[in-house]
């Protein structure tokens, strides 16, 4: 074509430029908002503390359940632990007799029964209630486990965490998957055989402590990062030390 001033690689390489150019400009003009979406930015560390804090929140009711479960003697009423197979709970009466039995088989049942003979066994309708406890606190355990890991892969993912928040996240996830075995470690230890004892069985008082104590240290950790990210450091600093002399005031 000669009466073309370009031959068509030419233009190809002229229509190139100028879309690469075009492209260029429309991201300057837009604030950049391609390039800031993807590092974290004032909007990205309100929704991470904001999750950090409504994390926070749920292990104080995981903590209240907990108490509840150990006030009402319920948490070695469920004697295995199955991450899975155990979050449907036992809808027939064949499936709640077979869950009954195999309570009998352990030592608070044994003892209990050894105790209120007098008064009747445990019938099935107690046997629910109590359950039902230990399995809300269960459930309510693995809420928080996904509250946590779920949208701590997306926030990652997303590009919306610091290197350093990386490192505080990663130590939440680890830890409340700790959490969630310390749990079974201590549930383990009030469902041990124990021939000689003919006292109403009790979970390790050490393991509880332990269970616990890393409840209020991921407590104290979620809330310390989300507030991190909300509010100015300096700000932090004298909330903490507020709360701390109050604290000892009230002691």
């Amino acid at each position: 074509l000669p009466f073309f001033p370009l031959q068509l690689p030419q233009w190809r390489q002229v229509v190139s430029r100028r879309w690469r150019s075009g492209a260029l400009d429309a991201g300057v003009q837009s604030g950049g908002a391609t390039a800031v979406g993807a590092v974290p930015n004032a909007a990205t560390d309100r929704i991470v503390g904001r999750w950090l804090i409504a994390c926070s929140g749920m292990v104080v009711g995981a903590v209240v359940l907990g108490g509840v479960t150990r006030l009402t003697e319920s948490g070695l009423s469920m004697v295995d632990w199955h991450l899975i197979k155990e979050m449907k709970p036992p809808t027939t009466q064949a499936e709640w007799e077979a869950e009954f039995q195999k309570y009998q088989q352990f030592p608070e049942f044994k003892i209990f029964s050894f105790f209120l003979n007098h008064h009747g066994d445990m019938t099935l309708t107690e046997f629910k209630f109590i359950w039902y406890m230990e399995y809300s606190h269960r459930m309510w355990g693995r809420a928080v486990g996904l509250a946590y890991i779920l949208p701590a892969a997306y926030f990652w993912r997303r590009g919306w965490l610091s290197r350093a928040m990386k490192g505080q996240v990663l130590g939440l996830c680890g830890f409340v998957c700790f959490q969630g075995l310390l749990g079974w470690y201590m549930v383990k230890s009030g469902l041990e055989e124990k021939p000689d004892s003919h006292d109403i069985p009790r979970v390790s008082q050490y393991r509880l402590a332990a269970h616990l104590g890393s409840a209020l240290v991921l407590y104290c950790a979620s809330l310390w990062s989300g507030l991190s990210l909300l509010l100015p450091p300096h700000k932090v600093m004298v909330r903490s030390s507020s709360l701390l002399a109050h604290a000892q005031c009230c002691s």
